[in-house]
């Protein structure tokens, strides 16, 4: 078996999606999974740096699950649904939907399903070990 050249894993369409109904909306969306640099975004949203120290950002915490639902809703030509203003405003919509969108938007991602969570833990974790003094 050959290795893959970068050429070939660039023209890979690996980003897996599925359409959801959602009856709740009265029809159905297309969820994708996030691109490694949508996840990255994702993440740099969560933290901020200061100094030699990584903080988590709360506030962004608290908006991360619809940001990625945000980003993981697209059309049948796989283009964003939402813009950053619209984003806020489906941030006012039912809670139990963005969760199960959520839910699913990880699982198309190959993220778990406690993956912001995990990741403020961990943030804040590596914080409270480099802040410990001997």
């Amino acid at each position: 078996m050959s290795l893959l050249t970068a050429d070939e894993i660039l023209a890979t369409d690996d980003i897996p999606y599925e359409d959801v109904e959602v009856p709740e909306w009265g029809g159905t969306v297309r969820v994708r999974g996030l691109t490694g640099t949508q996840r990255a975004r994702v993440n740099g949203t969560m933290m901020a740096i200061k100094g030699q120290d990584v903080q988590v950002k709360s506030d962004a915490i608290a908006e991360t699950e619809i940001r990625i639902v945000a980003l993981s809703l697209v059309d049948e030509q796989f283009q964003p649904l939402f813009s950053i203003t619209q984003t806020r405003k489906l941030g006012e919509k039912n809670a139990g939907v963005i969760s199960r969108l959520f839910a699913k938007a990880n699982e198309l991602s190959g993220l778990k399903k406690d993956a912001v969570e995990e990741m403020a833990g961990n943030s804040a974790a590596a914080q409270s070990d480099d802040s410990t003094s001997d």
